[in-house]
């Protein structure tokens, strides 16, 4: 039974690590039900102290408030459509894949990590601009909402991010 669990967790953990790039899967949610459900049922997960599950909790609560708010205020600077949307999905997955591949040929963990963070930042934005500026035919504005795209992008991917991580974290490093 504790090996179905543990497969289970990380099932559980591998959506929630691609719901953090694709909206469409529910990562945050699903990295706290593989945290509670280790915490709850699995003798890896008694170690981990409640007020961790509280801060996951918390973190959550706040990824969804996230994805719901910074849309919003960022409107009156601008509103992004569905191609900048697609835009940055596409970009940060390829992103992610030039990234990694970068980390690996760095000289030393710090620098991968700055190049694997530049490399997610840099071509959501160019697919973000690309997609809006196919459905805007306007540069200018495509340069803004693909701008715009990115930042509510980035700050709702580095929440979730921060999410599952923390329950890997917790399950394995507490």
């Amino acid at each position: 039974m504790e090996m179905a669990l543990f497969g289970l967790f990380w099932i559980l953990i591998a959506i929630a690590t691609v719901g953090c790039f694709i909206s469409r899967f529910p990562g945050p949610i699903l990295a706290f039900g593989a945290i509670l459900m280790a915490k709850l049922f699995m003798k890896a997960g008694v170690a981990i102290e409640w007020w961790s599950i509280a801060v996951i909790a918390v973190l959550v609560a706040a990824s969804w408030w996230v994805n719901r708010m910074l849309p919003k205020w960022t409107s009156s600077l601008g509103t992004f459509g569905k191609g900048a949307k697609t835009g940055t999905i596409i970009g940060s997955l390829i992103g992610l894949l030039i990234g990694c591949a970068m980390v690996g040929s760095a000289s030393n963990d710090a620098v991968g990590m700055v190049l694997l963070i530049l490399s997610l930042l840099v071509f959501t934005y160019i697919f973000a601009v690309a997609l809006e500026y196919f459905n805007e035919k306007n540069l200018n504005i495509a340069l803004k909402n693909g701008g715009i795209a990115t930042i509510v992008y980035a700050c709702s991917t580095a929440i979730k991010l921060l999410i599952v991580l923390y329950s890997v974290y917790l399950m394995f490093c507490h």
